[in-house]
């Protein structure tokens, strides 16, 4: 697919946090100064560590971003679709990569562009400038509800939004009553709710025994988005 500029400035208007979007020749510089990036399923488009960052929007796919604690721990994973970015805080920060990047579909296609030449473009344009702030705002309250979850959520309720959070961004479809499977392992989800792999794997077997989940190998299946839904209603305000 050609890339137009007006196609790119469409994706700025599909997806919350980015303000008005941005016009036609913001989205026509964007392009000119970056560069399309097209992977497969497993590479790895931008990497924590990196001192060069990159401003990333998907233009079609999906990619997964796995944040980490300083001591090399992984705290967060997110996947990101069609019109989504990754990259700002550390383009706009002069900071290096914060984020591994990789391609979880068959393929992929991500515009690019350096982290210094985003910078120059934000303080030209206000539409731009608009948009990334728009971008650090979601984040910002993303991070504000990651802390708020490990701070003051019980462990059942942690893992029950995060099993939603992952069987809602495998499809980028709101859940419906559809079966989501989800190929992650116990190991893999009890690191990102913080929990030990014991505890996870008495939870889930807990969620299992209710009906919510199936288990096998590697794999986890939402069977009821309702019933890990009920676990958060009475007490969180947070949708999936």
């Amino acid at each position: 697919m050609a890339w137009t500029a007006e196609k790119i400035a469409d994706l700025f208007k599909i997806k919350e946090g980015k303000g008005e979007g941005v016009s036609s020749e913001t989205a026509e510089a964007l392009r000119t100064n970056g560069y399309i990036r097209r992977a497969t399923k497993s590479e790895f488009i931008t990497r924590r560590g990196d001192p060069e960052p990159h401003f990333c929007l998907i233009l079609q796919g999906k990619v997964r971003l796995t944040a980490f604690t300083v001591d090399g721990g992984e705290i967060l994973t997110t996947f990101l679709g069609h019109g989504e970015t990754w990259g700002v805080h550390p383009c706009m920060g002069g900071y290096c990569e914060t984020m591994d990047g990789v391609v979880e579909s068959r393929t992929a296609e991500t515009l690019m562009l350096r982290g210094q030449v985003l910078k120059k473009l934000a303080w030209e344009r206000c539409d731009l400038m608009e948009a990334m702030l728009g971008i650090l705002c979601s984040r910002l309250n993303m991070a504000t509800q990651f802390l708020e979850q490990h701070g003051t959520w019980t462990a059942r309720e942690r893992l029950a939004w995060r099993i939603l959070s992952l069987a809602n961004a495998s499809s980028g479809q709101p859940l419906t009553q559809d079966r989501r499977e989800l190929a992650i392992s116990q190991e893999s989800l009890a690191g990102l709710v913080r929990l030990s792999w014991q505890r996870t794997n008495k939870l889930l077997k807990l969620f299992e025994a209710e009906g919510a989940i199936s288990l096998k190998y590697g794999k986890i299946t939402l069977e009821s988005a309702e019933m890990l839904k009920q676990e958060l209603r009475s007490t969180r305000s947070l949708s999936i």
